[in-house]
């Protein structure tokens, strides 16, 4: 195991939330700084808690990362991402948003 993975293993290479839910990054920025005042974030963040659209919902978080990235209220250094390949006779796989990517629990062969 090389240092990186050592890192990763024991969560020290980053923060993030312990319940996923794409809201919860740009709720931190308005919720910690007192000194990050826009209103259109506010509204933008609002509105994705509380609409039942899938759709108006995923604007919202948008708009509230254009918001929050027009004030540099953070500055986004890099996305992880990976490529995953599954066999298609392979179902019920879970890809987790946060904590351990993958789930075979539920995993079955069709």
């Amino acid at each position: 195991m090389n240092a990186q993975q050592s890192k990763q293993l024991k969560g020290t290479t980053g923060w993030t939330v312990r319940k996923f839910a794409s809201t919860k990054y740009l709720q931190y920025n308005i919720a910690k700084d007192k000194y990050l005042a826009n209103a259109n974030l506010r509204k933008a963040i609002s509105l994705s808690k509380t609409t039942g659209s899938t759709a108006t919902r995923w604007k919202a978080m948008v708009a509230a990362e254009r918001a929050l990235l027009e004030d540099q209220g953070v500055t986004p250094l890099y996305y992880t991402n990976e490529a995953t390949l599954v066999k298609t006779s392979v179902k019920g796989v879970v890809f987790n948003g946060a904590g351990s990517p993958y789930n075979f629990k539920e995993a079955y062969i069709k």
